[in-house]
C-alpha cells in the first residue's frame, strides 16, 4: 500500500478569490434535512425533511422532485412535493433476516447499477463486501470483500474507471482507491478532511465535508483545494448528490424492464 501525504494550501475562499460558481447541487443534513444549493453562492435552502431520517448517509437525485435516500439498509425513494415515500431497495430481502446488514457508499456505475459497501453482522458473519444492485433487473450480486482499513464504512463511493472505486475513510480522514471487482486496495491519500460525500459536477470531482466545506479533488494525485464553504443548512452534512438524473423504474416494473430504460449517473454520490 502506497501512502501519500497530501494537502494544498490553496484556498480561495479565504483568499477572497471569487469563482463564476458551479452547477447547482443537494446536500443532505444528519437529521434528514434536504437541502438545494446554489453553485454560484453556495447558499443551502431546505426543501424537504425525510421522516425518519436519522440513519440517512447518501442520496441520489431521481427527477421529478424526487430523492432516493440511503438510510440504514434500505433505498427509499422520497417524493419532495408530496411527502410520500416508498421502498425501493431492501438488503433483507436478499441476503436474509437472521443477521444485521449496514449499507453506505452509494455510487452509479458505468454499467448502469448502484454500487454500494455492506457491512454484514452476525453469530457466524463479520465482514465487509462489495455489492452491487440494478434496479432495471431487481438483482443483486455480492462481490470482493474490501480488503482496506476503514473506520467502519466508507461513507461515500465515487467510480473513476472501470473496476476502480474511491473510498470516503471519514474517520482516517482518507480517500482510497481500491479495484471494486477483487476488492484490493490500490492506493491511499491522506487528505486531512472528514470526507462524507464525494459530489461530481460536469468533469470535477469535489469533496464535501461535514460542516460544509466543498474541496476540489485530483483523483490522480490526491491533491485538494478548499473551493468555498455552504451556508444556510443546520447541524452536519452526511451526503450530497448533483442535479443529473438517475432514473430508476416503479417497484412494479423491476422485473420486465431490463436493460430497456436509461440511467443517468450521479457518478458522485
Amino acid at each position: 500500500m502506497m501512502k501519500k501525504q497530501v494537502w494544498c494550501a490553496v484556498l480561495l475562499g479565504a483568499c477572497g478569490m471569487a469563482h463564476a460558481g458551479i452547477s447547482d447541487f443537494y446536500v443532505a443534513g444528519a437529521d434528514g434535512r434536504i437541502y438545494s444549493v446554489d453553485g454560484a453562492s453556495l447558499a443551502a435552502t431546505e426543501i424537504y425533511q425525510i421522516q425518519g431520517g436519522m440513519a440517512i448517509n447518501d442520496i441520489i437525485f431521481t427527477g421529478g422532485n424526487k430523492m432516493l435516500a440511503n438510510v440504514t439498509d434500505q433505498l427509499i425513494e422520497y417524493n419532495m412535493t408530496t411527502g410520500t415515500e416508498s421502498v425501493v431497495f431492501d438488503i433483507a430481502d436478499y441476503e436474509g433476516e437472521d443477521d444485521v446488514f449496514f449499507t453506505s457508499g452509494f455510487s452509479g456505475r458505468q454499467q448502469g447499477d448502484i454500487f454500494m459497501s455492506v457491512r454484514r453482522l452476525g453469530p457466524e458473519l463479520n465482514d465487509y463486501i462489495g455489492a452491487a444492485f440494478d434496479p432495471f433487473t431487481d438483482s443483486f450480486t455480492e462481490l470482493a470483500d474490501i480488503q482496506a482499513t476503514v473506520s467502519g464504512l466508507f461513507f461515500d463511493h465515487q467510480e473513476i474507471a472501470p473496476n476502480r472505486m474511491l473510498g470516503a475513510d471519514y474517520g482516517n480522514e482518507s480517500i482510497t482507491l481500491f479495484n471494486s471487482a477483487s476488492g484490493h486496495e490500490i492506493e491511499v491519500f491522506d487528505v486531512e478532511i472528514g470526507v462524507v460525500s464525494f459530489l461530481e459536477l460536469g468533469s470535477d470531482l469535489f469533496l464535501l465535508d461535514d460542516h460544509g466545506g466543498l474541496y476540489t479533488f485530483d483523483s490522480s494525485t490526491g491533491a485538494t483545494s478548499l473551493y468555498g464553504n455552504l451556508s444556510g443548512f443546520q447541524g452536519s452534512l452526511l451526503g450530497a448528490a448533483n442535479t443529473q438524473v438517475f432514473r430508476i423504474p416503479a417497484p412494479s416494473s423491476l422485473a420486465m424492464l431490463g436493460f430497456a430504460g436509461v440511467i443517468c449517473s450521479h457518478r458522485r454520490r
